[in-house]
């Protein structure tokens, strides 16, 4: 946070809205545990345009605009950070072309902002 000279930060990804009764992390997802790349769809990914990408590499970690088109593939992803070793959307919907979203933002969205032990 200190590099970007950010104030605050979010951790953690969203699931999905459409499959409330399931464990689907929205937009694409990429662990060095699994090794397994799992691409985002298109209900979701079409929302998430600008949302925070997060790459992490051995020696760095980035934050760059969610493209759709580009980022939900190995090789687009790649493109950012060849030795990537994990890939995520994070603070989707909270943080958008890195802007904290207003409250009225998100209308009547259930607990979308109560305090959670594991985020500051």
């Amino acid at each position: 946070m200190a590099k970007h000279e950010a104030i605050a930060g979010v951790d953690g990804v969203f699931f999905s809205l459409e499959k409330l009764d399931s464990n689907d992390v929205i937009g694409p997802i990429f662990s060095q545990n699994t090794k397994k790349f799992v691409p985002g769809d298109s209900y979701d990914n079409n929302k998430l345009k600008n949302c925070l990408l997060v790459l992490i590499s051995e020696d760095e970690v980035d934050f760059i605009p969610f493209n759709p088109e580009l980022h939900n593939t190995i090789k687009g992803i790649k493109s950012e950070i060849p030795n990537f070793t994990d890939a995520f959307v994070g603070a989707a919907f909270l943080v958008r072309n890195y802007q904290p979203q207003p409250p009225e933002s998100f209308g009547k969205l259930f607990k979308f902002n109560e305090p959670l032990h594991r985020a500051f």
